[in-house]
């Protein structure tokens, strides 16, 4: 069977937009909705400092009978509280959907929302996309094998290098089959050139519609599932195994380049028939380069939802960055967290902080990331740092923390350095008992 897959560039539904350095609205009469606001409206409810830096929200609501909305809540946020939420949440009233819009959602009814604002010129636009070949490996496991196509329309940052990070899936049809999953994961074979304002790359976003196709109506089989490759790896590539693994014309011309690798796993969690399936430039040895990474990739898991690791598959983007080969810190692209301290860990952390009045603790440590995503060699930066207390407090938070040790821009976090602000309320002092 020959499969076919449709990569667009555009809004799809369900999109604030307008202005400049906005996604283009959803065209005019979409079906699926019967009304939705205008990109002004939720403008004027950010801050003077978010029109400034840009960011996005994403919100998830319920659909009633009549297609109004109700219960919505920011899913996510980015930058967290520059009020990109607040002002997708106040205009959620002018939302309606159409009986086709909702004849598409799951069974719970629930939609998610996308809004985005980011300052630029020019906007972003397609540099590469996979080829058909390169996809075949994508095709939702399940859906493959029952002869299903589908559709999603994932919402994505667009990083200055122009890969895409931070991907949701805000539509999927037919719902449950895996399709949002599957494109998120094709993202990282995304590349574009990326937005501009005044001449210098810079962050934007976009929706991006993927859509699965099938000519043949024969069964197939499909591929296997995807592990992201975004998460904290117990062992994985450092800047310095990046900067020895740079092809040598590339590293004298101070050349960026991308590749992607598709894996398979090891029952020990070791990838292994690592293949490039994209490099750009192509003849720059970027493909074999990564290859030669591959090596260093170890699962933090050997099973997988009850499964071996074996029966899963990864693809994993590297890109080669001139800054790796300089004394100075190198590019570290967008980390996530995989683990952050509880409350009762806060809690206990600065319970010896004793203040004379309730107030808010404010202090930011400065760490590096280590191998499996911990951080060490943690130094209190600012805020407070006079009070050895509330230093203290702070730095016996840092074994709580792990990042992701690869980001799904394909670049390392070992051997980077990451700021983590933290923020305590001290609780006032009980009055005493009157005598």
């Amino acid at each position: 069977m020959r499969r076919m897959m449709a990569l667009g560039l555009a809004a799809g539904a369900v999109v604030l937009l307008g202005a400049a350095g906005e996604a283009p609205k959803a065209p005019k009469g979409d079906p699926d909705w019967v009304r939705e606001p205008e990109a002004a409206q939720a403008r004027t409810h950010l801050p003077a400092a978010a029109l400034k830096t840009g960011g996005r929200a994403i919100m998830r609501c319920h659909v009633q009978d009549s297609g109004v909305l109700d219960g919505c809540a920011v899913a996510t946020e980015t930058p967290a509280g520059a009020g990109f939420g607040e002002a997708l949440l106040s205009v959620a009233g002018d939302f309606q959907m159409s009986p086709l819009g909702m004849s598409k959602l799951p069974a719970d009814r629930r939609v998610l929302i996308p809004y985005s604002y980011f300052p630029y010129d020019t906007g972003p636009d397609w540099q590469r996309r996979p080829t058909q070949e390169e996809l075949q490996v994508l095709w939702p496991t399940q859906a493959a094998k029952e002869g299903i196509g589908g559709r999603a329309i994932i919402s994505c940052l667009v990083d200055v290098r122009g890969s895409a990070y931070d991907c949701v899936a805000v539509e999927e049809t037919p719902p449950g089959k895996g399709f949002g999953a599957a494109a998120i994961g094709l993202s990282q074979e995304f590349q574009f050139r990326p937005a501009k304002l005044h001449g210098e790359a810079v962050v934007s976003a976009l929706n991006i519609p993927v859509t699965w196709q099938r000519s043949d109506p024969s069964a197939v089989s499909g591929g296997k599932t995807l592990v992201n490759p975004a998460i904290a790896w117990t062992e994985s590539p450092t800047f310095a195994d990046l900067a020895a693994a740079y092809p040598r014309k590339a590293r004298d011309a101070k050349l960026t380049g991308r590749a992607s690798l598709a894996c398979d796993f090891a029952r020990d969690g070791r990838v292994k028939n690592c293949r490039t399936v994209m490099e750009a430039p192509s003849g720059q040895g970027f493909g074999r380069a990564a290859e030669s990474l591959a090596k260093f990739f170890l699962s933090p898991v050997t099973q997988v939802n009850g499964k071996s690791i074996s029966e899963y598959a990864v693809q994993i983007p590297i890109v080669f960055d001139p800054s790796v080969l300089d004394a100075g810190q190198p590019a570290v692209g967008s980390p996530k967290w995989a683990a952050l301290p509880s409350a009762t860990d806060t809690q206990a952390a600065f319970a010896p902080v004793v203040r004379s009045a309730a107030g808010t603790v404010r202090v930011v440590l400065d760490c590096k990331v280590q191998m499996g995503g911990g951080v060490g060699d943690c130094a209190v930066e600012n805020g407070q740092a006079a009070d050895q207390a509330v230093a203290q407090a702070a730095m016996t938070l840092a074994p709580h923390f792990k990042l992701t040790t690869w980001t799904v821009e394909g670049l390392p976090t070992v051997g980077g350095t990451v700021r983590i602000p933290l923020r305590y309320q001290v609780d006032a002092p009980a009055a005493p008992a009157k005598p």
